[in-house]
């Protein structure tokens, strides 16, 4: 339908007034699904559902995995569209797109080491604080008894309980990144990822929650040590947010580690759907500044559009959620991963979280 859109995207990533504006403003209907926890989750729907979506959400290596699939899953933007196109601040831009024709940056974010600094015994300022060389006992996968979430974490040592975000591309990347800091990421061997997955199975037992969603809720209730996570979702456990039921913990730090952090930017790109016009005058509207700030302020996710900071609650703009490293050259971006390359991190990685078994928040401490 004409005055209809489907867009694909992230949970608590758009706050409802912004929709309603657009709504409003050019009586168009945004229907939003954000029932997706990963990349992963966002190609099987787009995949499941062809000519259903108009606009999608990926993050940049997925973005370039799409455009190389060979069902023809995307189509390109009509610049003439997207006036406002030029906020973006373009040291976000793809190497493989730079001129923005098939996919616009959004949102950006940095992994990092989020700890609470009350039962964190060191402050982490390398990935091997959070992934050392020694190991505790492997878990074994075949194992009869499965222990639950209550077991694993009365068994782990106090100040080493592990939470890990559900996205294997930057889980396993860190790891590779603690085991040899010369890495160049986008190279990286089948062995030396199959090791990755080796060794995160062998600290299974610290691991207590596997789980992208809830990370921020883990952090400030206490139930983590330390988490390999996003900045935004470190500065949501440090401030709180009442509609995530986030409670504030002042106790939250973050860390960039020293061999560099990996920078992921949520981007927008147009799915071959029924209303592609509609889509593009949706995004035209996100890209003005006064909006994207607005989307910022809800989200604590930072944004790539430039002249957005003036709408930003201030206490975001000095939060973690705009967190890079210091040194440019470690600021790592996964867009080189070929089709034969995925596959191997999502092999490795189910294998993990075959061998861990479900982590996941359930509501309880």
């Amino acid at each position: 339908m004409a005055d209809q859109i489907h867009i694909l995207i992230w949970d608590h990533y758009l706050p409802s007034d912004v929709i309603e504006d657009f709504e409003n403003e050019t009586g168009i209907a945004v229907i939003v699904d954000h029932d997706i926890n990963s990349n992963d989750d966002l190609r099987a729907k787009l995949l499941a559902k062809p000519g259903y979506y108009d606009l999608a959400m990926p993050s940049a290596f997925m973005a370039k995995l799409l455009l190389s699939d060979k069902r023809n899953l995307l189509q390109p933007f009509n610049r003439a569209m997207l006036t406002n196109l030029k906020h973006i601040d373009r040291q976000y831009n793809p190497k493989f797109d730079s001129h923005n024709d098939w996919l616009v940056p959004y949102i950006w974010g940095a992994t990092g080491i989020a700890y609470n600094k009350r039962t964190t015994e060191v402050f982490p300022r390398s990935w091997t604080d959070l992934f050392p060389p020694s190991t505790v006992a492997a878990v074994d996968p075949g194992a009869e008894h499965v222990p639950d979430l209550e077991e694993i974490r009365s068994l782990v040592e106090p100040g080493k309980r592990i939470a890990l975000m559900d996205d294997g591309r930057f889980v396993l990347a860190s790891v590779l990144l603690a085991q040899d800091k010369d890495i160049e990421l986008n190279s990286a061997t089948e062995k030396q990822i199959r090791a990755a997955g080796e060794y995160l199975k062998s600290i299974g037992n610290q691991i207590v929650f596997i789980d992208s969603t809830n990370e921020s809720k883990i952090l400030s209730l206490g139930l983590a040590d330390m988490a390999l996570a996003w900045t935004s979702d470190a500065t949501v456990a440090m401030v709180g947010n009442k509609e995530l039921r986030v409670p504030r913990n002042l106790d939250i730090r973050f860390a960039l580690p020293e061999e560099g952090t990996i920078v992921s930017r949520k981007c927008f790109v147009l799915v071959k759907g029924p209303n592609s016009i509609g889509a593009e005058k949706f995004l035209n509207y996100l890209l003005r500044p006064n909006v994207a700030g607005r989307v910022t302020s809800y989200s604590y996710c930072a944004t790539t559009v430039k002249d957005a900071s003036y709408y930003v609650e201030g206490g975001i703009l000095n939060s973690p959620s705009f967190f890079l490293h210091p040194t440019p050259e470690k600021n790592f971006f996964l867009e080189d991963t070929d089709s034969k390359t995925d596959a191997l991190y999502a092999e490795v990685w189910n294998e993990v979280r075959s061998a861990l078994h479900p982590r996941v928040y359930t509501g309880t401490k």
